[in-house]
């Protein structure tokens, strides 16, 4: 079970996807002389993130968000040793602040607004906004959003999350309950 499957020397770009796994075994597996750029991307759920697998070394990962990986965030020869080495503090549209790699890559909740129910919106608080490639502008004028949605800068709405400050998933920010509380 993998989300995504790239062979045969192929190349392009793999940039703006929500990746949500079921524990499949790779969400993107790039082997036989591949050379795809996987930029802006929220990848979750899988057992295992990017597998690399090339002749030359990649720096072609950049700027996604790996969560809920139960094993390897990052595999393969052609992986750059710097991928994945979160020391860099990077400061999230909502005032908060991640730990990221040399390459903008992050492993943090995506706040997405209802995933149990397939609403993988971004919330306000999520560290996604205006966290991806900064050369690509989003259509509200802001930097790019990691993931599939962007979040429109001049919408304010309500944040859905746990609004039961005894759970473990308690958030903060939540102005509606989406029910999610464990």
């Amino acid at each position: 079970n993998r989300g995504v499957e790239i062979t045969g020397e192929s190349q392009g770009e793999f940039v703006h996807n929500t990746l949500i796994g079921n524990g499949g075994d790779y969400a993107v597996y790039a082997t036989d002389y591949s050379t795809p750029e996987i930029m802006n991307n929220i990848i979750t759920s899988f057992q295992n993130g990017v597998y690399y697998e090339n002749e030359s070394v990649t720096t072609n990962i950049q700027f996604n968000d790996l969560y809920n990986i139960s094993n390897e965030p990052y595999s393969g020869s052609a992986m750059h040793s710097m991928i994945g080495n979160h020391f860099n503090t990077t400061l999230t549209y909502s005032g908060d602040t991640v730990i990221t790699d040399i390459f903008a890559n992050m492993n943090v909740n995506p706040q997405f607004a209802m995933p149990d129910e397939g609403n993988y919106e971004l919330q306000l608080i999520s560290p996604c906004i205006n966290n991806g490639d900064p050369s690509i502008i989003d259509p509200d004028g802001t930097g790019s959003d990691i993931g599939a949605f962007y979040k429109d800068a001049g919408i304010e709405e309500d944040v859905y999350g746990c609004m039961d400050e005894t759970a473990c998933n308690y958030n903060a920010g939540a102005t509606l309950d989406n029910g999610d509380c464990t």
